[in-house]
C-alpha cells in the first residue's frame, strides 16, 4: 500500500472539510463607554456559552478584534469600533455595522434614517444592556461633596470660574469634558447644559473616559464628567436637582434612576429579516443573568432585581411615605414613552423581571404596590398628568395580573 498517497488524500480531504466550516463575522460600532470594556467582555462570555473556548483579542485605543474557532472548525470574528454613539447609528445606516452601541437613546432623526431597518424603539430592535450614572468628578482633595445641577451647568458653561463661588477653596476651575461624538457628552449636554447653554471653549476635550478621569484626579482644580466605572481615583459628587436632595451615584440610585444623571446603555439591531444571525443571538444573550453578572463585574449597574429597605425621604409625597412603611423597595422604576401610557422597551422586560424575582424568592403571595407618576410640567394640565399617572400604573398592573400577580397601586 502506498502510504504517501494515502496521507496526501487525508490532508486534501481535511482542507476541503475546513473550507466548508462556517466563518462568520459580527461588526459592532458606537459608544466608547460600552466598547472599551463591557462589550468585549460580554463577547468573550457569549462565545464561551456557545462552546468557543479560546478567543483571541487584539485591542487598540478605539477598536478591538476578537477571533475564535470551535472544535469542528467554525470560526467567528467580532470587530468592535468605539468612536462614539453617533458612529454606531451611522454604521447601521450605511451597512458597515451589524449592531450599534449607544450610551444615549436614539434620536428622532436617527429613528427616521433607520426606518427601513425597523422601528428602532421597539423591544425587538432596542435593548438596554446596562445602567450607568454620569458621575461629576473632582480631585479627591477637593473639599466639596455636592453641587446642584444648576451650579454644574454654570461651571461647565464658564459662568462660574472660581471654586470659592460654589463653597470650595479659592482657585480657577479647570474643565474636562468628553468629545462631541460621545454619547456621554450628549447625555450631559441634554441633562445638564440644555438647549440654551453651550460648553465653555476652555474645556479640554477627551475621546476616552479613563484618560479624562486620570487628568481630573491629578488636578486639584479640575472637574469633569465620566461613566461610573471610570471614577477611578477621582471623587464623585452628589447632585441635587430642584427641590430634591443631593443624591450620589451608587448602585441603587442608578438602578432606580433616582440619580438625576442616571442613564441607560443601549445596543441597537436592525429588524430580524436583514439582521446578522450572530447579532440576534448576541442581543438575546445580553439580557441573560450571565451577561448581567458581567455588567456588574465591569462596574456598571445590572438590570437584575435587588432590594433596599431605605425609607423614602421627605421629597416623596406624604401619602406614599405612609403607604410604604415596613415595605421593601425593588430596584426598578418602569418608564414610559414621553406623554404616553405605553411601556418603553426596557419596562416590558422589567415587568418580566419583577414577576420572576417575586416568583423565585417566594414573594408572590406578599403582593406588590405600584405608584404611578407623570410629568408636572409648567405648561401642563394637572388633571391630564394625574390621569396619565393612573393609567400608567394600571398598565403595569394589567401586565402583572396576566401572569397571576394582583398588585395594589396608587398615583401621585
Amino acid at each position: 500500500m502506498n502510504y504517501r498517497y494515502l496521507t496526501a488524500a487525508i490532508l486534501f480531504m481535511s482542507v476541503i472539510f475546513n473550507a466548508q466550516a462556517d466563518s462568520l463575522q459580527l461588526r459592532i460600532h458606537g459608544s466608547n463607554t460600552l466598547g472599551s470594556q463591557l462589550v468585549p467582555k460580554l463577547i468573550h462570555s457569549w462565545l464561551e456559552n456557545k462552546g468557543y473556548r479560546q478567543a483571541n483579542m487584539e485591542k487598540g485605543k478605539e477598536s478591538a478584534k476578537i477571533q475564535t474557532e470551535s472544535r469542528d472548525g467554525n470560526r467567528i470574528e467580532v470587530l468592535i469600533e468605539s468612536k462614539g454613539s453617533s458612529t454606531g447609528f451611522k454604521g447601521l445606516q450605511q451597512g458597515s455595522a451589524d449592531l450599534g452601541m449607544s450610551s444615549r437613546r436614539i434620536k428622532k432623526q436617527e429613528i427616521s434614517a433607520l426606518s427601513s431597518k425597523g422601528d428602532m424603539t421597539s423591544v425587538e430592535n432596542e435593548s438596554v444592556v446596562a445602567l450607568d450614572g454620569i458621575a461629576v468628578i473632582v480631585n479627591p482633595d477637593n473639599p466639596l461633596t455636592k453641587l446642584s445641577k444648576s451650579q454644574i451647568r454654570d461651571i461647565f458653561a464658564g459662568n462660574i470660574s472660581d471654586w470659592e463661588k460654589v463653597g470650595g477653596l479659592p482657585g480657577s476651575i479647570h474643565l474636562y469634558a468628553r468629545d462631541n461624538q460621545s454619547g456621554t457628552y450628549q447625555v450631559f449636554n441634554t441633562l445638564v447644559l440644555g438647549k440654551k447653554t453651550g460648553l465653555s471653549n476652555k474645556a479640554k476635550r477627551f475621546t476616552d473616559n479613563t484618560e479624562l478621569s486620570r487628568k481630573v484626579s491629578n488636578d486639584p482644580l479640575g472637574i469633569g464628567f465620566v461613566s461610573m466605572p471610570n471614577i477611578l481615583d477621582s471623587k464623585a459628587l452628589a447632585i441635587s436637582d430642584g427641590e430634591a436632595p443631593a443624591i450620589a451615584p451608587n448602585r441603587f440610585s442608578v438602578a432606580t434612576e433616582d440619580y438625576s444623571l442616571a442613564r441607560r446603555l443601549y445596543i441597537y439591531a436592525p429588524k430580524q429579516a436583514s439582521a446578522n444571525s450572530l447579532a440576534l443571538d448576541f442581543m438575546n444573550y445580553i439580557q441573560s443573568d450571565s451577561a448581567q453578572n458581567i455588567v456588574s463585574q465591569v462596574g456598571f449597574v445590572t438590570q437584575q432585581i435587588f432590594t433596599s429597605t431605605d425609607e423614602p425621604g421627605k421629597h416623596y409625597p406624604q401619602a406614599m411615605r405612609e403607604l410604604v412603611v415596613g415595605a421593601t423597595r425593588l430596584s426598578v422604576n418602569m418608564r414610559f414613552d414621553e406623554r404616553t401610557v405605553f411601556l418603553d422597551s426596557k419596562a416590558k422586560r422589567d415587568a418580566d423581571r419583577v414577576y420572576s424575582y417575586l416568583s423565585e424568592t417566594d414573594k408572590l403571595k406578599d403582593g406588590v404596590m405600584l405608584f404611578g407618576f407623570a410629568e408636572n410640567k409648567p405648561d401642563g394640565v394637572r388633571n391630564i398628568s394625574f390621569n396619565r399617572s393612573i393609567r400608567r400604573a394600571d398598565q403595569v398592573a394589567r401586565y402583572l395580573s396576566k401572569k397571576g400577580l394582583y398588585p395594589d397601586f396608587a398615583t401621585t
